[in-house]
């Protein structure tokens, strides 16, 4: 199984919100800057990743989608109606000053 991600659209990675938690924990609790805290914390830090905390960056992505959905169909609604024909003419509607 394939899983495609939108390559510039990280609001819709639910693992972009996890980690942003994981390294969320890591900076409040880091006091000592030393690589070894960091590699604990960080394994602190995902194992306060919770199966409720995952579902809810789930249904977070879940909402930013539909939003999304919401503002394309608005989008193509608005550009629907913007038409610009194009045709061969020999009347311009408009004139130039060099003329």
């Amino acid at each position: 199984m394939v899983l495609r991600l939108p390559p510039y659209h990280c609001e819709l990675n639910t693992i972009e919100l996890v980690w942003a938690q994981a390294k969320g924990y890591v900076a409040r609790n880091n006091k000592t800057f030393k690589m070894a805290e960091v590699k604990k914390l960080f394994e602190e830090g995902l194992q306060h990743i919770t199966p409720e905390k995952w579902s809810s960056c789930v249904s977070h992505i879940i909402k930013e989608e539909d939003k999304m959905y919401g503002l394309d169909h608005m989008i193509d609604n608005v550009s629907d109606k913007f038409v610009i024909n194009v045709t061969e003419s020999d009347n311009d509607d408009f004139s130039s000053d060099d003329e």
